[in-house]
């Protein structure tokens, strides 16, 4: 590794240019730019300084062995011993970052645990999409936004728990962890709250996220766009009395869902709420046809959907 495998312009590492392997940014860099590192099939390890601010957009994306990530100094927070107590290693990022970009660590499957640091303020769109072998990540007291899809596929992440601080969780942020059991919002925060291993939005009661072991207790009145999404272990779902409207592709690739029921308080079904979910056979309605023929469905809701009837307390409605 030499300088010449970095282009540093005003403190910003535009592009690393080198082979991969084990990587040391230089000292100095506040900013690691768009696209920086993208692609770079053969990183392995990654020493990033402490001068380090910010991290770009698509800065890390499909750096698919990258599986360590250090500082030179790595200070633990109180948080590390709930969250990684259990984690054969851990990757931390700069103690003074306040910002990663959207896709910065997309489908970086490599990489298993994360300390976010205390500075952090925003983790963008896409942030940790796809990173399919992360377990482990804390959220920091600081943080205000977890952007949209941000953990989005993170199979093996098996807890969250979000802080007071954070007032946007974008759609789809938690979209296909299937292995949560521990997701939950502290009672501090004024934006959420946590029911039941869901997140819902206490002003409106709309579920932002759901997981495979949400319950079907009448906590929310309206499902959000994706907050169903891709959970794969879902066989029957019970929607609760009192939700008026399904949200855009809700129940998207919930591709084991075999049986639904859908409560006569429902007003709306938005665009592919079901997409994809391909051995849906059975849905019932519980009001009668007439009602059924009432509700908004926008385009596509049931796409890929093998049900050709929907059962209603006074006959079948054959889906169009």
């Amino acid at each position: 590794m030499t300088e010449n495998d970095f282009i540093i312009e005003d403190n910003v590492l535009k592009k690393y240019k080198g082979k991969g392997g084990d990587v040391i940014i230089p000292d100095g860099v506040t900013e690691i730019g768009d696209e920086a590192f993208a692609k770079c099939a053969d990183l392995i390890s990654l020493t990033i300084p402490e001068s380090v601010t910010k991290i770009g957009v698509e800065a890390f994306a499909d750096c698919t062995k990258l599986n360590l990530i250090e500082t030179p100094v790595q200070p633990i927070s109180t948080d590390y011993y709930n969250v990684f107590k259990w984690s054969s290693h851990v990757n931390f990022l700069p103690q003074n970052l306040t910002d990663i970009g959207a896709f910065a660590f997309l489908n970086c499957s490599a990489l298993r645990s994360i300390q976010l640091p205390d500075s952090l303020i925003t983790i963008g769109d896409y942030a940790f999409a796809d990173c399919i072998g992360i377990s482990s990540v804390n959220i920091p007291d600081k943080v205000q936004t977890i952007g949209e899809f941000a953990f989005s596929g993170c199979g093996a992440l098996n807890s969250i728990t979000i802080p007071e601080s954070v007032t946007t969780i974008g759609e789809g942020a938690f979209s296909g962890c299937n292995n949560l059991t521990v997701f939950s919002v502290v009672e501090e925060n004024p934006v959420y709250k946590s029911e039941v291993l869901c997140i819902v939005e206490k002003k409106t009661k709309k579920l932002i996220a759901a997981s495979n072991l949400c319950s079907e207790l009448a906590c929310y009145t309206t499902i959000g766009n994706h907050a169903f999404s891709r959970l794969i272990l879902i066989r029957d779902m019970i929607i609760p009395e009192g939700v008026t409207e399904i949200g855009k592709r809700a129940f998207f690739y919930c591709n084991r869902l075999e049986s639904l029921s859908i409560p006569k308080s429902v007003t709306k079904i938005g665009d592919s709420a079901f997409y994809i979910c391909a051995v849906l056979n059975s849905i019932e309605y519980k009001g009668t046809v007439a009602e059924w023929d009432n509700i908004i469905k926008e385009d596509s809701w049931n796409f890929w959907v093998p049900a050709t009837v929907v059962h209603c307390v006074d006959g079948d409605v054959p889906i169009k």
